[in-house]
């Protein structure tokens, strides 16, 4: 484990492509950068992202199992 991390620190939430808030719910939170839309796919989902366009709303309720 990296030293410099919190033992609870979730190091891909800290990559500018990733929305921090989305990804903490569950979500896959991908950016697509060129137009800021963002993948509302659970995390580690097998197919490709599919990117929405999201406004200032709220992160979606977290996913259950």
């Amino acid at each position: 484990m990296n030293d410099d991390l919190d033992r609870d620190d979730r190091p891909e939430l800290h990559i500018p492509s990733i929305d921090e808030d989305r990804a903490r719910q569950g979500e896959c939170a991908r950016v697509h950068l060129p137009s800021g839309n963002i993948c509302t796919l659970e995390r580690h989902h097998a197919s490709s992202c599919r990117f929405v366009i999201v406004d200032d709303a709220p992160p979606s309720p977290p996913l259950t199992p």
